[in-house]
């Protein structure tokens, strides 16, 4: 539960016309997996020591840095050639996340948005909150953490940044070398409503009976 405390984490829709997404449109949303925001000066997982203060459950970006995917670099980066031949680690559960994806995908090609809404539980799907999302609780169940306990950990790093006085967080699209930024409240706001459709609306129970039936084709 470090790491959640630590790395802000999220998704976003791809569910759009705008030519941002054309290269990544294979996916319906996109995750930001243990994200630093722009506005930080320095992973705040760095120590003094030039060691990271929560190395044994070093999350898989970090590892990753500053590679983007294999022989792809992120364009921020200065020293792009010294890492195009680095292993680009994947998380053992991206297989199921590409089979909730193409389940997704199937039920919008055959029901449109409406088919959308009733298995993401999401009112609107292809306008979801930023980052704190129902998508975001589908990955949750797959990895198989406390969802409640992760999500209040963003909770906590939220009110760490603005303690900081940032109003703003940027982050980094996933496999692209776009950025996206959005207000500190807006995320808490979405945070909240994230979880009270966990606590009030029985969100998980409904999020679990889609991933059985993505899982199941």
């Amino acid at each position: 539960m470090e790491c959640f405390e630590t790395f802000l984490i999220g998704s976003f829709t791809t569910f759009t016309t705008n030519s941002l997404f054309e290269e990544i449109i294979d996916r319906p949303f996109l995750i930001t997996e243990w994200i630093v925001p722009a506005e930080l000066s320095k992973c705040i997982a760095y120590s003094s020591k030039k060691l990271c203060k929560i190395y044994k459950n070093r999350p898989i970006s970090c590892k990753n840095f500053p590679l983007i995917a294999q022989n792809k670099v992120h364009e921020f980066c200065s020293f792009k050639e010294r890492f195009l031949d680095g292993v680009f680690y994947e998380p053992t559960f991206l297989k199921q996340i590409s089979l909730i994806d193409f389940y997704l995908f199937k039920i919008f090609h055959e029901k449109g948005e409406d088919g959308l809404k009733e298995r993401l539980f999401e009112d609107k799907p292809f306008n979801s909150p930023l980052l704190y999302n129902n998508y975001l609780v589908l990955i949750l169940l797959l990895s198989k953490v406390d969802i409640i306990g992760a999500l209040n950990k963003q909770n906590v790093l939220l009110n760490s940044l603005k303690e900081c006085s940032i109003e703003e967080i940027t982050v980094i699209i996933p496999g692209t070398d776009y950025c996206l930024t959005g207000s500190l409240e807006g995320l808490k706001a979405n945070l909240e409503y994230l979880i009270y459709k966990i606590e009030k609306e029985n969100l998980i129970e409904h999020l679990k009976m889609t991933i059985l039936s993505a899982l199941d084709k």
